[in-house]
């Protein structure tokens, strides 16, 4: 695999991955959901800004394929969608005494929640499929 700094587009099992703009300094701050891909409060000192970075933990060596999955909606753009601002393919992380590597995405922090959790709060009956298509 290319290294993720060059200009020239990554080729794993033949997608082409995007190329990022420079990953910003920053700063884990809390986790914010303890589920299979963990997702934490991160801030940029530089800028005063915060994002939800999300960890993909390797599978056996090898960038998770959720992160490849996720990595195919960076260039869509709508209003209520979060995409990822910035990605890594790899880094070196250290959690709980044990070191592994895994690929992460910094996202727009969406400071009042989710959708899934306002729809919740509103008592209107769970229904996954509006949860997943809904856009105003």
């Amino acid at each position: 695999m290319n290294d993720s700094s060059s200009d020239q587009p990554l080729v794993y099992d033949s997608f082409k991955l995007p190329v990022c703009d420079e990953l910003p300094e920053f700063q884990l701050l809390c986790k914010l959901s303890d589920s299979k891909l963990p997702v934490f409060l991160a801030k940029c000192e530089k800028d005063n800004k915060y994002f939800a970075a999300k960890l993909f933990p390797f599978s056996q060596e090898d960038i998770s394929t959720n992160f490849l999955n996720e990595l195919q909606f960076t260039n869509l753009k709508h209003p209520n969608l979060v995409v990822p601002l910035f990605w890594e393919y790899q880094r070196r992380c250290d959690s709980a005494g044990q070191s592994f590597s895994a690929s992460l995405t910094l996202m727009e922090f969406a400071s009042n929640g989710d959708f899934h959790h306002a729809l919740i709060d509103t008592g209107i009956p769970y229904d996954e499929k509006l949860t997943r298509t809904y856009f105003a």
